[in-house]
């Protein structure tokens, strides 16, 4: 991630004849020879132009109607409104502002100061923000997080409630807590101790408040939890310290069950999917100290934990199955022990690329998941066609999963172009490729024409792609439209799998219908 903070000095180098201005990290030798080579072309003689340390970092900024930023400073040589020439060309940046921070015709109030931000990153860029804005406070700290490793001592002594920098990174320590040791790949009995971190804070006050709200995981604002205190500044406390993070376990059915909802995806109509069971699965590797795993079935969580590793386990084998050369290599009609194995180790893979295998086939079982039995059930009554092809329901559910994949299963291509010219249905009407040489079932050609005269109606809105190329000049266009229906276009049409005529339900199970893409002249019509 790119680490933007703000700077305790800025070097300002301007422009008085063109009223212009480019900003430097006062601090950062680097910064400042980028943006002084980025402007010696530019710059008019030194009567015309000067470098200012600016002590205080405040602006008051507006725009003007093409969305140029210009600032000033009581600093600045002038009362003059100058134009930042080095502004991050990022739009996100531009967009942070116009969105948070309120403003009349550009010009934002006289009250509000920004303040200049830079990132080693891009050292000839600079960024505005101020207080009101989210991205201010991640600005500030990354800011004291740099002063704190500057002017205070490192510690390993870590005290639960504290924030901890280092020139990396900053946690927030939450307490210790304690897993099962793993070594020679195998899950031991003994007890390890790790540590409780986050990377952020969104206005928390307590260490409660983030262990009672927030999940396991690997993105911004996920707790996480690292092996051993490293050596870093203690920033002080900012966190009251009232819960025992090493008791863990009063915590994991609300650990568990905040990630299950929080990472469940709807699929087609009714089927779920889940994008992380890392995240789940994670705070089940905590334990408390004198407790192990004996008790967890009687947890509330823990039935539709099982349910959750079923249907994953389902999906798994749906994306898999004979695919080739896929980093499990997963083949259900080899000898029922190999598919088991080959799906066990795929999956536990998935849930964790870290190369601790072993880790997660063994942990399972001791908080009760048996992945045999569960494979096993899954393989006695599973094929594509009494599956994924059952019905169309079925079929529709398991759609994105499947051809994750499985990408040429049931997908078509037409392209209705001919002779590179515009439409003309007197001379090029008979040249053109049926849609039904290609999809056999009339009622789906049907479904699609009407499909593509929406799209032209409603821009493509209704469909998953719809683009305008040209395949001629500027000066001589040539233009054709592509289109890309998915089934989930065709069930749109018609609002819900329930409400799809019987006959077009069958012929796109029999089908095994996915998807179609079609080239046409532009503004000509589908020929069925």
């Amino acid at each position: 991630m790119t680490k933007w903070r703000l700077a305790t000095g800025v070097n300002a180098l301007v422009n008085n004849l063109k009223h212009e201005v480019w900003l430097s990290f006062e601090e950062s030798k680097k910064n400042k020879k980028a943006v002084d080579k980025l402007t010696k072309n530019e710059i008019l003689p030194e009567e015309d132009s000067r470098e200012i340390l600016i002590e205080e970092n405040k602006f008051k900024l507006k725009f003007d109607s093409s969305l140029n930023l210009y600032i000033k400073s009581e600093e600045f040589p002038t009362d003059s409104w100058y134009k930042l020439m080095n502004f991050s060309d990022d739009p996100k940046h531009l967009g942070a502002i116009l969105t948070k921070i309120q403003n009349n015709n550009g010009v934002f109030d006289e009250e509000k100061d920004f303040e200049a931000a830079f990132s080693i990153m891009h050292p000839t860029k600079v960024i505005l923000a101020c207080s009101g804005m989210d991205e201010y406070e991640d600005y500030l700290n990354e800011l004291v997080r740099v002063v704190n490793c500057q002017t205070l001592k490192k510690t390993r002594k870590w005290i639960p409630g504290h924030r901890y920098d280092s020139e990396t990174n900053t946690y927030y320590y939450l307490g210790k807590a304690y897993t099962k040791s793993y070594k020679d790949n195998k899950l031991g009995e003994d007890l390890e101790e790790v540590h409780l971190v986050v990377e952020s804070l969104n206005g928390e006050t307590k260490i409660s408040e983030i262990m009672n709200n927030r999940i396991f995981g690997n993105n911004i604002g996920d707790i996480k939890i690292v092996p051993s205190i490293s050596l870093m500044v203690d920033g002080g406390s900012v966190l009251e310290n009232d819960l025992d993070t090493s008791n863990i376990e009063p915590l994991w059915e609300g650990l568990v069950m905040r990630a299950i909802n929080k990472c469940r995806v709807i699929k087609g109509e009714s089927w779920k999917d889940y994008t992380n069971i890392h995240s789940i699965l994670q705070p089940l590797t905590l334990v408390s100290k004198d407790n192990g795993y004996s008790n967890i079935k009687n947890y509330i969580f823990w039935t539709e934990l099982e349910q959750v590793i079923k249907v994953t386990l389902l999906n798994l084998v749906v994306r898999y199955d004979g695919v080739a050369e896929t980093i499990g290599n997963i083949d259900i009609n080899c000898s029922k022990e190999e598919a088991i194995d080959n799906i066990k180790r795929l999956y536990t893979l998935l849930v964790d690329d870290s190369g601790k295998i072993n880790y997660y086939l063994q942990l399972l079982p001791k908080i009760g998941i048996d992945l045999n039995y569960l494979v096993g059930e899954i393989l006695e009554g599973y094929s594509e066609d009494s599956t994924i092809f059952r019905d169309l329901e079925s079929m529709y559910n398991f759609s994105d999963i499947y051809t994750e994949l499985h990408s040429n299963s049931g997908e078509y291509y037409l392209d209705q172009r001919y002779e590179g010219r515009r439409y003309s249905a007197d001379i090029d009407k008979d040249k053109a490729t049926k849609l039904s040489s290609v999809i056999y079932q009339l009622s789906i050609c049907e479904a699609i024409e009407s499909i593509l005269e929406q799209a032209k109606e409603k821009g493509g809105s209704n469909i998953t792609r719809y683009q305008v190329f040209n395949q001629g000049t500027r000066s001589n266009p040539i233009l054709y439209e592509l289109y890309e229906v998915r089934l989930k276009d065709i069930i749109k049409l018609y609002g819900s799998v329930s409400k799809v005529p019987e006959n077009l339900k069958n012929e796109l199970v029999i089908s095994r219908f996915q998807g179609i893409t079609i080239k046409l002249n532009k503004n000509s019509k589908i020929i069925i």
